[in-house]
């Protein structure tokens, strides 16, 4: 099977893969539309595109990277660099930072920064408005590094994504019933995701259900005087889209201060030992028991809502002072591994500690 030859800005799907809005494939089909969607996505694959289509992904990938690495110094592109970089690792890379995060914060961070001048791709329908179908590279690159996906992978992923996206706004207009544009988002990133993860048909369904059942964006984000939101409302719907129910043990918490915002993270994440609690502060603030005090939030809020009964943490031997808090809320020594410092480029010692509920029941300030 092959697709025509795909000109993104004027998109037109074929009709033997997804059926024309009108047409008897939609009429006569008693399947829920999820069910419709979820398999187109598991049909298509990289062998279905011609050469032009494949050639054009390439293009706007480098074109849209082009506006993110622009957009990398803007002050709201930093803040959300800051709020992926605070879950303390991953498996995706936060472009401009040299760092990895979770799939969803990485899609975040990359998707503020591709979206933020406003110059990346758009679609026009001729019915329901204008969309940036290349928004969604953020998510197809985030989720393709962390499945280790290839690069025919996530070019499938990438051209699933623009063809959900603009059949749907073809097919429905969101905005006269007070819905934004970034609603087409949640199903075309949730099968594109869930194609790069190599979810079975049943589970592409469901991950459309998901999408749409925990976020549907609203249209005030573009009524009266525009702000920074507009252009951070897809990132927003692919972090919601993508993990609607986040479990504790992947859970970030921003710092914010009266006067000052937002100032660090603490975030607890999975790693060799799970959980892992992991924390940083902007240094502005260090030395004024803020970071001891997040911290101890977050474990009270840890312990109070799950089971476990221990959570891991450490720091690199010089690390000083993140040792000291960490002693302070009753943690312990339990041995020493060797692990990457990006600061340094080199394997460094790093101190492994853990926390047991008990003793934190005993030390809790």
């Amino acid at each position: 099977m092959t697709l025509a030859r795909r000109e993104f800005l004027h998109l037109a799907t074929g009709a033997a893969l997804l059926a024309a809005p009108g047409h008897s494939a939609w009429a006569e089909t008693p399947h829920p539309l999820a069910d419709r969607l979820a398999g187109y996505a598991d049909r298509i694959g990289f062998s279905d595109l011609d050469a032009a289509t494949v050639e054009r992904v390439k293009s706007h990938l480098i074109d849209t990277l082009g506006c993110g690495i622009a957009a990398l110094d803007e002050p709201p592109v930093r803040i959300c660099r800051d709020v992926a970089l605070g879950s303390a690792g991953g498996a995706s890379t936060v472009i401009g930072a040299g760092k990895r995060s979770s799939p969803e914060l990485a899609s975040f961070a990359n998707g503020t920064a591709f979206r933020y001048f406003d110059l990346n791709d758009s679609y026009a329908s001729p019915t329901a408005g204008t969309v940036h179908p290349s928004d969604h590279f953020a998510p197809c690159l985030a989720v393709a590094e962390a499945e280790r996906a290839s690069g025919q992978q996530l070019i499938a992923a990438i051209v699933l994504a623009y063809e959900i996206n603009c059949r749907l706004i073809d097919a429905f207009d969101a905005a006269t019933r007070g819905w934004d544009a970034p609603v087409y988002s949640l199903p075309a990133v949730a099968l594109a995701a869930g194609k790069l993860m190599k979810l079975p048909p049943e589970k592409l369904a469901q991950a459309v259900n998901l999408a749409l059942n925990d976020h549907i964006p609203m249209g005030q984000t573009r009524t009266q005087t525009n702000s920074d939101w507009k252009g951070l409302a897809d990132a927003e719907a692919w972090l919601k889209g993508m993990r609607p129910d986040a479990p504790p043990e992947e859970t970030g918490f921003a710092i914010e201060l009266d006067g000052a915002g937002y100032i660090g993270n603490v975030g607890l994440h999975r790693d060799v030992k799970t959980p892992t609690i992991g924390y940083w502060l902007g240094e502005p603030y260090w030395h004024r028991g803020l970071m001891t005090e997040a911290v101890t939030a977050v474990i009270a809020w840890y312990f109070g809502t799950t089971n476990t009964e221990k959570i891991y943490c450490g720091a690199f031997y010089f690390n000083k002072a993140s040792l000291a808090v960490q002693k302070k809320l009753g943690f312990v020594e339990t041995g020493t591994s060797r692990r990457h410092c990006l600061a340094r480029g080199e394997q460094v010692r790093h101190i492994d500690t853990e926390l047991s509920r008990t003793d934190w029941v005993g030390s809790t300030p």
